[in-house]
């Protein structure tokens, strides 16, 4: 074990991934090595190289590769502490291999699991942006509303809320809308940058 801790330092100084992968995999197969703290490290080891694996397929435009990658990671490691980080890159990775069914699929697994992670809260409004770019408006209006209504403080939620009224508004679901025109009133109509929108908001309902 102190020979093999060694040989896995030196490697990892190296940088030499592939080779300390290849050792990882052999260490985990020996029984006088796979044991004790040893094993904690192969194990914690195994999941570093793949993801830094990942990483690499992720700037070379590998996607389909690093989102499955990632997802993989994900279904082995549940109880690991970045699991929603595993989540969430794997859904961005399948969002730019333009699988956005897969990546709506495992965003609604990181919200139901984490529900109240901050990237659960991201996922949520990008489940909206996936079904928008989907033309799926009903769909989109949901996701919006419930991020905008459940974290009204972020960024993006104004703008979500927008998107959920005009898309209401074409369904024709007035009272959706202006369920949605009145929270936004209340929410943003007392600032300044927002007041506007929100007197246009409500201009919008009534041309209706």
């Amino acid at each position: 074990p102190y020979a093999a801790n060694l040989l896995l330092d030196s490697l990892n100084i190296l940088k030499d991934y592939e080779a300390l992968e290849k050792w990882v995999a052999k260490m985990l197969k020996s029984r006088d090595l796979a044991r004790g703290e040893l094993l904690t490290t192969l194990r914690r080891l195994k999941r570093g190289i793949a993801r830094k694996k990942l990483e690499q397929y992720q700037k070379v435009g590998r996607y389909r590769e690093c989102g499955e990658g990632y997802a993989k990671l994900a279904n082995d490691y549940p109880d690991d502490p970045r699991w929603p980080e595993l989540a969430y890159n794997a859904a961005i990775c399948f969002e730019a291999a333009k699988l956005i069914g897969q990546a709506i699929m495992i965003r609604d697994a990181l919200i139901r699991v984490k529900p109240k992670h901050k990237l659960a809260h991201k996922a949520l409004y990008q489940v909206g942006q996936n079904y928008h770019a989907l033309a799926w408006y009903s769909r989109a209006a949901d996701y919006y509303e419930k991020f905008a209504k459940q974290f009204p403080g972020e960024t993006e939620a104004p703008d979500a809320l927008r998107d959920a009224i005009v898309f209401r508004l074409g369904r024709a679901e007035y009272e959706k809308a202006l369920d949605n025109v009145r929270f936004f009133a209340k929410k943003y109509g007392g600032r300044r940058k927002f007041k506007s929108r929100a007197a246009a908001a409500f201009f919008s309902l009534g041309s209706y």
